[in-house]
């Protein structure tokens, strides 16, 4: 839908007074601002790092009871700055914003939020649904009807109090809405993918920018940054493990590098990050154990797969490992045999409340019986007579096994 403008309304309610955002004795314009008044509703509340906004409904009540203490921060800009701001945010975000979903001042300028979109959205419940303590009161009542008893009318328009910023750039907003963020609870993948997406763009304009220079700019540690850009690089499936809460970010990280390490291929990390959540490993205790793996790869070993094929391998004066996921798949397969066989002596395989079942771990049994005999009967010809005799055990137990 197209926009309209908000008639009769000026930028500001009050008298300009010079700040600054950093401090009163700023000389970069660009960060001085003045406390004003503008319209909600003509707020543009674009895509940013945030993307979670948990509990609005009660820091709508609460804005209700004690008013708000810090103004938010806003961007007031003519047509074509507001096109460019637009045109970073969506390629940051990956949002489609346009020109026509935002609402003009009478003046024909813009407002762009900088900081400040968990009030904003929590001030925009006010408006639509009001806050609880009215609902109990006086029931549904009509839209901004309960916002008018917290919060200034001016005509049909809620207002708000805000610090505007006249002068400001589209990199120095952005910049200024990253360092706020960093003094709230953003989740680490969020704040991840910001630091990634922002640090390319700062390098649109300005080539030889590091990534210890850009942490300093937007108030981070370079060590942050740096894992944000490498968390940002990991297999779209792992990360969206994290999004989902399966993986925490630091495990997500420590995965990513041993898969590197160790020459894994996304499906080899994937399959890797299955093997963590199914054993409930915490980042500690997994790069505990990886540690020693990854020491024999950088000493001059190398996985199986990583080496490409067993022509290549031959080849190689590295002493080649099998791939972690067949030795975890090996280690399961002895663990599960290992749990089952108290249920099995005691009688409680198959009872209700009990995982293993006699009848699937019976066919598990024969599935890696056969592997087995196939296995050792190739081994039996290339082995020794002595041994063979050491082997003989092996082979009567398979047999046996393969009778059950």
């Amino acid at each position: 839908m197209k926009s309209t403008l908000v008639e009769n309304f000026p930028v500001s309610t009050t008298e300009p007074q010079i700040e600054s955002h950093l401090s009163t004795s700023t000389t970069n314009k660009e960060d001085q601002h003045h406390l004003g008044y503008l319209p909600l509703l003509a707020i543009a509340t674009l895509s940013q790092v945030r993307q979670t906004y948990d509990d609005i409904e009660l820091l709508a009540d609460e804005l209700a009871l004690n008013g708000e203490i810090n103004p938010v921060q806003v961007r007031i800009c003519g047509r074509r700055d507001a096109l460019d701001h637009l045109a970073v945010v969506n390629e940051l975000y990956g949002s489609r914003h346009t020109l026509f979903e935002m609402t003009p001042l009478a003046d024909g300028q813009y407002a762009i939020l900088i900081s400040g979109h968990r009030r904003t959205k929590a001030k925009l419940h006010l408006w639509e649904h009001g806050c609880t303590g009215c609902n109990e009161a006086n029931g549904k009542e009509a839209t901004g009807v309960c916002y008018g008893r917290h919060f200034p009318l001016v005509g049909d328009h809620p207002i708000v109090e805000v610090s505007i910023y006249g002068y400001i750039s589209t990199r120095r907003a952005m910049s200024l809405q990253c360092r706020e963020n960093l003094h709230r609870s953003v989740p680490s993948h969020e704040q991840a993918a910001y630091y990634d997406q922002w640090f390319v763009l700062e390098r649109r304009w300005d080539p030889h920018l590091s990534a210890a220079a850009f942490a300093r700019s937007v108030g981070a540690n370079a060590e942050t940054v740096r894992r944000a850009r490498r968390y940002c690089r990991l297999p779209e499936s792992l990360r969206t493990k994290v999004d989902e809460g399966k993986l925490g970010f630091g495990l997500a990280l420590a995965i990513g590098r041993s898969g590197r390490a160790l020459g894994y291929d996304s499906e080899a990390i994937e399959a890797e990050a299955e093997r963590v959540i199914l054993d409930g490993l915490t980042c500690a205790a997994y790069e505990k154990s990886m540690k020693r793996l990854i020491a024999k790869a950088r000493a001059g070993e190398s996985t199986l797969f990583s080496l490409g094929d067993l022509a290549t391998a031959e080849r190689s004066e590295r002493r080649a490992v099998f791939d972690r996921r067949v030795v975890s798949a090996l280690h399961g397969f002895t663990e599960y045999f290992h749990r089952a066989l108290p249920l099995l002596q005691s009688g409680e395989m198959g009872n209700p409340g009990v995982l293993f079942r006699d009848t699937s771990t019976l066919a598990l049994l024969h599935a890696n019986v056969e592997v087995l005999r196939a296995v050792s009967s190739e081994l039996d010809h290339r082995l020794s007579d002595d041994e063979r005799v050491l082997m003989g055990d092996l082979f009567d137990r398979i047999d046996l096994a393969d009778k059950v």
